[in-house]
């Protein structure tokens, strides 16, 4: 079960850093995570395949704890290499567990590491449920239902692309810069590259997701995302866009 991976992860390191510190040293066991793939599978929209890369690096980890046995050895190397390898897990888990990934985050930063409350009751079911589903633009929420309060936390806007770019080293990335009106101007990272030209994506309207955290994109910070409709097997998409004219920056809901 993945979420009690991650949560047994979490909490018995934080009870081993907590009894026993930690001390720098170099990190063999974040060599094993391939940030680059995961990178690669996000901007295809690959998300069930990126959770897989995330969820086998969990995994390792765990593996890792039983093979050192730091709560018999008390290395505290051993334990930083674990503490660092965490706090990578809680960056690439943003978009998908935002709020825990942040909890994870100050945890482990913390001048003094504790063990705290668990962190998940249980989880797994929403991510895998939701990750097949192909719910890609606001991440997997830590409730099987959305609330209204939770549909109020989007920010969601009228925009119009101006300019389309390729993004060297990118198959199906395209960095799009759009006009949000009284936003102004934001940068974009978009896998449409198999799907649209830049001349045809250029002075479309369409919406986007403004105060999504930004995720950085082969060296780009892509500020949001715009919404787009798929099908099962993405060989289809097609652009949400407002179906008359409307004020550039004007939202949605």
């Amino acid at each position: 079960e993945l979420a009690n991976k991650l949560g047994n992860l979490v909490s018995r390191v934080s009870g081993l850093i907590e009894k026993f510190g930690v001390e720098k040293t170099t990190n063999k066991l974040l060599k094993k995570l391939d940030e680059k793939k995961i990178n690669s599978l996000m901007e295809n929209f690959e998300v069930d395949k990126a959770l897989n890369e995330i969820f086998s690096f969990i995994d390792r980890c765990n593996e890792y704890v039983q093979e050192k046995k730091p709560w018999e050895t008390k290395d505290k190397k051993i334990l930083f290499e674990l503490k660092e390898s965490i706090l990578k897990i809680s960056e690439v888990l943003l978009p998908f567990i935002p709020e825990s990934a942040e909890k994870i985050k100050k945890q482990f930063l913390a001048k003094k590491i504790v063990k705290e409350n668990p962190l998940f009751i249980k989880i797994e079911e929403k991510i895998e449920e939701k990750a097949n589903k192909q719910e890609k633009l606001i991440g997997i929420m830590d409730t099987k239902e959305a609330d209204f309060s939770d549909w109020e936390k989007l920010d969601l806007r009228v925009a119009q692309i101006k300019s389309v770019e390729d993004v060297e080293g990118a198959d199906k990335l395209y960095k799009i810069t759009l006009d949000v009106g009284e936003i102004g101007k934001r940068i974009i990272c978009a896998g449409l590259k198999q799907f649209y030209s830049k001349d045809k994506l250029k002075g479309k309207r369409i919406i986007y997701f403004s105060n999504l955290k930004p995720r950085v994109l082969r060296g780009i910070e892509s500020q949001g995302m715009l919404l787009a409709a798929s099908n099962k097997e993405r060989t289809k998409v097609s652009l949400i866009a407002p179906d008359s004219e409307i004020e550039l920056g004007s939202t949605i809901g």
